[in-house]
Parts: C-alpha cells; sequence; structure tokens
C-alpha cells in the first residue's frame, strides 16, 4: 500500500506516500487516537470515546461511542476495549457489543 494515515486533533488524513496528496479526509467524533488497517474490510479508527469502521476512502461504516478509551485490542473479528469504566468487546462486522 502506498497510503499512510495522519491523524489531527479530531481528523483523520488518508495520504497517497507516492504522489504526496491527501486522497481522504475524514471528519472523527472525538480525538483521534490510533488506526489499524484490516485487510479488505476498510479501517479500524480509536477514537477518545469510541471506534469506529471506516472504508478506505474514508466513507464511515459505524461508530460505536464509549467511555474514555484506556486501551484496546484487535483480535480476529473482535475489539476488545478498555475504557475508564470497564471493558467491552465489539464486533468489528457491526459495531454492536458482543457478551
Amino acid at each position: 500500500m502506498n497510503e499512510c494515515f495522519i491523524g489531527v486533533d479530531n481528523r483523520l488524513f488518508i495520504v497517497n506516500t507516492v504522489e504526496m496528496k491527501v486522497i481522504s479526509e475524514i471528519d472523527l467524533q472525538s480525538f483521534f487516537v490510533d488506526v489499524v488497517e484490516l485487510a479488505n474490510k476498510g479501517i479500524i479508527v480509536i477514537e477518545e470515546i469510541g471506534v469506529g469502521l471506516y472504508e478506505s476512502t474514508g466513507g464511515r461504516i459505524w461508530f460505536t461511542p464509549t467511555d474514555l478509551i484506556e486501551n484496546y485490542l484487535v483480535e480476529n473479528d473482535t475489539i476488545i476495549v478498555t475504557t475508564d469504566t470497564g471493558k467491552i468487546k465489539l464486533s468489528i462486522l457491526t459495531g454492536k457489543e458482543l457478551i
């Protein structure tokens, strides 16, 4: 891939590193924390108070608000998020909490 991700405050830029040009700009719900690229599924964006799945073109598929995120783990088809009030396990496909 010739792309990189640059998070600035509550925005995420997807940049083509060959052409040095912004491909997409995503307005986030809260401050950017991290991004995880998924093979053929898009990108998981970890925000200060939520998790979202976006297409590589920047379109949002789902967003799940959370309490303040302290840590996270992407594992198979789930995301385990540790917040200041506990842990939640989310489905990558739907963003819904798994029990």
